[in-house]
């Protein structure tokens, strides 16, 4: 009778261990990777949204948001999992962080690339895009050096 507890008992918790494991190295939301940043480097003039807001939050990352962000192609994304971004408010500095964290690493190629044409129209600050696990980040800050070096080593 111990044995067949014992047996059982260990299927459990192999079945557990095996089912929780893929949750263990999941990326950060990009909310809170937003706001991590927003701490170490703060921004002035400027406001965090994120479609992880509540909709009638006016903070919200809406579809009107993401249209000016992606593109014509916005609603073809469906493998973005959530979308969070620092804005400046005033249009003199233009900064913005936005992190685009994604179901897999196969699209990143694609995200990249409308990040990279975004980056070319902000000619006049520096900006950087960046890849790390399932999330892709888009930097245009005047310190967009030491926000990328911030990311690879402690996000």
């Amino acid at each position: 009778m111990k044995k067949i507890f014992f047996k059982k008992c260990t299927c459990f918790l192999l079945t557990a261990f095996f089912l929780l494991l893929p949750s263990c190295g999941r990326e950060q939301s990009s909310l809170s990777a937003v706001r991590e940043l927003a701490a170490v480097f703060p921004f002035k003039y400027g406001a965090i949204y994120s479609d992880e807001f509540e909709e009638e939050d006016e903070k919200y990352f809406s579809d009107e948001m993401k249209l000016l962000i992606f593109g014509a192609n916005a609603e073809k994304y469906d493998y973005i999992v959530s979308v969070s971004g620092y804005f400046s408010r005033d249009r003199v500095s233009g900064e913005e962080i936005i992190v685009i964290l994604l179901d897999d690493r196969s699209h990143r190629g694609e995200i990249t690339s409308v990040l990279y044409r975004r980056a070319a129209k902000k000619q006049d600050i520096p900006t950087r895009v960046l890849c790390k696990g399932d999330a892709v980040y888009f930097i245009c800050a005047d310190n967009a050096a030491e926000i990328e070096e911030y990311i690879k080593t402690k996000i």
